[in-house]
């Protein structure tokens, strides 16, 4: 994981993850709560990392201290369901020897806050093969890449995999997407732009209902 602040999400992430992990990385980009203390309840490595406004940044150093065969990467307000954990590992024993997969498809359950009403559904990528050379763009809404293409992922039809997001909650919501807008404004100012920045810039604008900005990025 990637934190900061995230005291009040952390424990439930790590609860999820801890029976069937044999190592957890947690880089800390400027934590003034208890975020760290209580990842290392759990066994953490905790490294610390400079924020520099750039989520694939700080997620790359992390994948440079994972050592495992496979890789979960959460963001920290989510968690994997109980049914999930039990048989994941045997599921991923399965996809192990296909190399023509990177990956492995979840569900992600966008809720709002813990067992609250579903807001929506998506098929998300958060498990993959590690030492392999997979890494992340994209400043914001970054997304893993291997050798600068999207990830083959498998689609396991047998089995429901299910991730809980709870980050999408209309109370703290507005303050992630300015946040992300403010990054993407920046790396327009230095010319940074690729095939997707206009389509999250006018998505977020509309979101927070800017919406002549909203037509103008679209």
């Amino acid at each position: 994981l990637i934190v900061k602040n995230e005291a009040e999400n952390i424990e439930r992430c790590l609860d999820s993850l801890k029976d069937i992990s044999n190592e957890i990385i947690v880089v800390d980009t400027g934590s003034t709560d208890n975020t760290k203390k209580i990842a290392l309840k759990f066994g953490a490595k905790i490294f610390d990392y400079q924020w520099d406004n750039d989520f694939s940044k700080a997620k790359n150093y992390a994948l440079s201290k994972a050592t495992g065969d496979w890789i979960i990467f959460p963001d920290a307000d989510e968690y994997l369901d109980t049914n999930t954990q039990i048989s994941l590992i045997q599921l991923l024993k399965r996809v192990y020897t296909k190399k023509d997969f990177d990956a492995v498809l979840l569900k992600m359950i966008n809720t709002e806050g813990v067992n609250g009403k579903i807001i929506s559904e998506n098929p998300i990528l958060r498990i993959f093969r590690g030492n392999c050379g997979i890494k992340y763009i994209g400043a914001v809404h970054e997304y893993p890449v291997k050798n600068g293409k999207p990830l083959k992922a498998a689609n396991i039809n047998d089995s429901s995999l299910i991730i809980y997001h709870t980050g999408y909650s209309s109370k703290i919501l507005p303050e992630k997407i300015q946040r992300n807008l403010d990054i993407l404004t920046s790396q327009i100012e230095n010319n940074e732009i690729n095939s997707q920045t206009y389509y999250y810039m006018s998505s977020m604008s509309k979101s927070l209902k800017k919406y002549e900005d909203a037509i103008k990025y679209a």
